[in-house]
């Protein structure tokens, strides 16, 4: 998969990203191996995260707060639209 992609592969990888992120933002409890990493990145006020392509890394960078305001569809269309920026 790249930037170029048909957007329904595109939407797919972005739903699952939007999908983590929002779980990591909302959960009460975090456990299992990576559980002190989350707990620490959590209390800074932004998260970088990134998705990586066959022709790129989508470097993303959001505050806990936003992540939590906006629903998984919304953070989904965020990301579309940075790995499409990116792409021009």
């Amino acid at each position: 998969m790249n930037r170029t992609s048909p957007l329904a592969m595109l939407q797919i990888r972005a739903n699952k990203i939007a999908a983590q992120v929002k779980l990591t933002a909302t959960i009460e409890k975090i456990t299992g191996p990576a559980a002190a990493q989350v707990a620490a990145a959590r209390e800074r006020p932004s998260v970088k995260f990134a998705t990586i392509l066959d022709d790129a890394v989508i470097n993303l960078e959001m505050t806990w707060a936003a992540i939590r305001q906006m629903s998984e569809a919304e953070l989904a269309k965020l990301i579309i639209a940075r790995i499409r920026e990116d792409a021009a």
